[in-house]
C-alpha cells in the first residue's frame, strides 16, 4: 500500500510531462500564414534537408493569425503583425524582419502624397478619377495588392472593414508584378514593399513612391515608427528549450533565409 502511496505521484508527474515537453520524434510544425507561407516552407524544406532530425514541416493557417489569436496546434508560429514591434514582445516570441508597404505611381503624374481619406477612398472605389488627385481627367487604375497582410495593413489605417466586390478585379499579387503593371501604366497607383520599389527605381524603372500623410517611407528619426504602413515579421515557439527551435533561428540567420525574407518584402532586423 505504501509502495503505491510512493509511485502515484511519480506516475501523475510522468503523464504531465508526457504532455507539456516536446518529444524528438514528433514533427515540429511551423504554422504559417498565407503571407507568410513562402518563408516558412522555405524554412523547414532547408531544415528537413540539412537537418532530417529535426523532422520540420510547414501548416499553412488560413484564419488570421497575429499575436492575440494563434492558432491551438503548432510547435512554431510565423506571422506578421501591425506596426514596427521590435521589443516589449513575450519571451518567446522574436522580431525577424519588417516590411514597409508603399504607394507608388508613374512620374507622369504630378501626385506626390495620398492622405488617409484618399487611401481610403482608393480603397472603396471612390477615388476613380486623376482630376480628384489635381490630374488630368482620366480614370485612376488602382493595382491593389491580394497580399493579405498588406490589405490587413491598408485597412486597419483608412479605418475600412472590408473592400468593395468591385475592386476585386484590380487585384495581384507580387511586387514583380505591381512594378510592371504601374511602369507601363502612367495612369495607374499600385502598391508594393518599399524595398522592392527602391531598387526599381535604382535600376530605372520610371515609379515614383508616394508619402502617406506627408510621411515619407524612408524618413529618418522618429518619423519612422509614424510611417502607419509597416508590418513586423514575428517568430513564437510554443517551447523555446526546445533544442529543435534553434534551427529555424539558424535558417533565418543564414543567407538562404535572408535571401527568403528580402524576396518577399522584408528587410531583416540586425538583432534577429
Amino acid at each position: 500500500m505504501l509502495k503505491s502511496a510512493v509511485l502515484l505521484p511519480f506516475s501523475i508527474a510522468s503523464v504531465l510531462t508526457a504532455f507539456a515537453l516536446p518529444h524528438a520524434d514528433e514533427r515540429f510544425v511551423v504554422v504559417a500564414s498565407p503571407a507568410t507561407a513562402t518563408i516558412a516552407a522555405a524554412m523547414t524544406q532547408t531544415i528537413s534537408v540539412r537537418e532530417p532530425e529535426a523532422r520540420c514541416h510547414t501548416v499553412v493557417h488560413f484564419e488570421r493569425i497575429d499575436g492575440a489569436s494563434l492558432p491551438l496546434h503548432g510547435s512554431a508560429w510565423l506571422y506578421s503583425s501591425p506596426g514596427a514591434q521590435t521589443s516589449d514582445l513575450p519571451a518567446n516570441a522574436h522580431a525577424i524582419a519588417t516590411r514597409t508597404l508603399v504607394f507608388v505611381a508613374h512620374p507622369h503624374r504630378t501626385v506626390s502624397n495620398l492622405s488617409r481619406e484618399q487611401v481610403a477612398a482608393l480603397l472603396d472605389g471612390s477615388l476613380a478619377n486623376w482630376r480628384q488627385l489635381g490630374g488630368p481627367d482620366a480614370p485612376v487604375r488602382f493595382l491593389r495588392t491580394s497580399d493579405p497582410d498588406d490589405l490587413d495593413s491598408i485597412r486597419q489605417f483608412t479605418g475600412s472593414a472590408k473592400e468593395r466586390a468591385a475592386d476585386a478585379g484590380n487585384s495581384f499579387y507580387g511586387d514583380h508584378r505591381c512594378e510592371r503593371l504601374v511602369t507601363g501604366d502612367p495612369f495607374a497607383i499600385g502598391t508594393m514593399a518599399a524595398e522592392a520599389a527602391a531598387d526599381a527605381i535604382s535600376r530605372g524603372a520610371p515609379l515614383r513612391i508616394l508619402s502617406i500623410d506627408g510621411i515619407e517611407s524612408s524618413a529618418s528619426g522618429d518619423e519612422v515608427s509614424c510611417y502607419p504602413l509597416v508590418r513586423t515579421l514575428q517568430l513564437r515557439i510554443a517551447h523555446p528549450d526546445d533544442p529543435r527551435s534553434d534551427s529555424l533561428h539558424r535558417f533565418l540567420h543564414s543567407e538562404h533565409g535572408i535571401d527568403s525574407l528580402t524576396a518577399a518584402g522584408y528587410v531583416p532586423l540586425a538583432n534577429q
